[in-house]
């Protein structure tokens, strides 16, 4: 290893344990700290040739520095959004639209236990622009969900797995981006999966 490329590594290191083991950082954001929460907008796919946006809440409490539990909600009923594919197969008459989609969601309720592996601090030009936290979680919850032609509604177990990022430009604002693999159950008893990605915006206590 050449001299030059020792110095750079060595640089780096010290750089990376500096953003991490600041005490500042670490209380900017420290999910031990109080209680949160914020409202939720995002968008997620029903099955098979839509999609839907959805609106919502969560908020949690603190279980130690690196722990924390939340609940949160959403709804989404009368935000489906048909793809291209679903239009064309429909204008070509090869889609029976009645029961096109088998399942869509009404609401939705998740209680989840995050965890948050990483945090550090976002800087351009030796200002400061706020911290953030890296956070997975596993929760499970219910799904109020009916068929497409209304005949058929039914509450049902979901369960997911979550992992995002908190932006943390000052000491109470937060600004959230989410994404959730969620496996739920379908009306004829087998598993679905879906992906969904969520934008928040709270603060703290």
């Amino acid at each position: 290893m050449s001299a030059l490329a020792f110095a750079i590594r060595v640089v780096c290191m010290a750089a990376v344990a500096a953003i991490l083991g600041t005490p500042g950082i670490a209380r900017a954001t420290d999910t031990g700290n109080g209680f949160q929460g914020g409202v939720l907008a995002g968008i997620g796919p029903t099955e098979p040739l839509s999609t839907q946006l959805m609106v919502g809440a969560w908020v949690g409490a603190p279980l130690g520095k690196r722990w924390q539990v939340e609940l949160s909600g959403t709804y989404r009923d009368g935000f489906d959004r048909h793809t291209d594919l679903y239009r064309f197969l429909k204008s070509e008459q090869l889609l029976d639209t009645k029961n096109a989609i088998a399942d869509r969601t009404l609401w939705t309720g998740d209680v989840a236990l995050r965890f948050v592996p990483l945090r550090g601090k976002l800087a351009l030009l030796q200002s400061s622009l706020g911290a953030f936290a890296l956070h997975t979680g596993v929760g499970a919850g219910v799904r109020a969900t009916e068929s497409l032609d209304g005949v058929r509604a039914a509450t049902l177990p979901a369960g997911l797995l979550a992992a995002g990022i908190d932006f943390l430009p000052g000491n109470v604002l937060i600004v959230r981006l989410d994404t959730r693999l969620v496996g739920h159950q379908r009306f004829d008893d087998s598993v679905g999966v879906l992906a969904e990605v969520l934008l928040g915006i709270g603060g703290r206590l």
